[in-house]
């Protein structure tokens, strides 16, 4: 990846399509702050933040939360969501932090790591703007489908976004390798149901990133593939529901000594 992924282009539709069920943010954020050991004090940062997804309902259990993303109009949406939240906001690369040496007590990373150009550079970057016995939260969802709808999932993949999800499944190699250790991980399920047409309008309105930059050739092909998915494994039924279970995973990482 040459440059890192800018979502400016999400922001009509991204806290539709990357929120949590309703009721599900508030449990994250206590899970979260339970698993970092946030306390009302704490100075955290964010990379990544966008619309406040992960930051708003955090907040409610630091200090403050310093945001950085590179995406103007993601965090303009959050400002108009934010109300009594003290969250701070910087556009700025990951790689390369406009902060000094152990500004913050905890840092989080939520779904960015396999967006961002150097995700290594990032790693570095983080641990230098971490405080002495400082943590970081690595958190992502890890849902578990149906076997059906992961039928239409593997069957919609397209074949040059398999390096993409090598990309995404070696990221806790970056910690690992640049002497991180994982100290402990928590997890919250619920659910969440979907539809068939809801997957591929998700495709056909390239609403997810990996969709960007494929032509719209390929669109077709993924579309047609899922098509012939859902008449296999839905009898057809673009609306009949399917109950996934959700899983939010919270791992927590101690940098490396300095």
């Amino acid at each position: 990846m040459n440059a890192s992924v800018n979502f400016d282009r999400a922001v009509a539709f991204y806290d539709d399509t990357r929120g949590f069920p309703p009721g599900i943010a508030a449990p994250v954020a206590a899970l979260m702050a339970q698993a970092g050991g946030l306390h009302k004090g704490d100075q955290v940062l964010e990379i990544g933040i966008g619309t406040g997804r992960i930051a708003l309902p955090l907040a409610q259990h630091t200090g403050s939360i310093t945001g950085v993303d590179i995406s103007r109009q993601m965090m303009q949406r959050l400002r108009q969501k934010q109300t009594t939240e003290t969250i701070y906001l910087a556009q700025a690369d990951a790689g390369v932090l406009p902060f000094a040496a152990g500004t913050f007590d905890a840092a989080v990373v939520v779904h960015v790591l396999h967006l961002v150009a150097q995700p290594a550079q990032v790693v570095r970057d983080l641990a230098r703007v971490l405080k002495p016995g400082g943590r970081l939260l690595h958190a992502f969802n890890d849902h578990h489908n149906d076997p059906r709808m992961q039928a239409l999932v593997e069957a919609a993949r397209p074949d040059s976004q398999r390096a993409r999800l090598e990309r995404y499944n070696a990221i806790d190699h970056h910690f690992s390798a640049a002497g991180w250790q994982r100290t402990d991980e928590q997890r919250l399920t619920y659910a969440r149901r979907t539809t068939p047409a809801e997957y591929l309008a998700h495709i056909e309105q390239r609403r997810w990133s990996n969709t960007w930059e494929l032509p719209d050739e390929e669109i077709a092909h993924m579309l047609a593939r899922a098509r012939r998915a859902v008449a296999e494994h839905f009898g057809g039924d673009m609306h009949l529901p399917v109950d996934n279970p959700g899983l939010f995973v919270v791992q927590v990482w101690a940098p490396p000594a300095a």
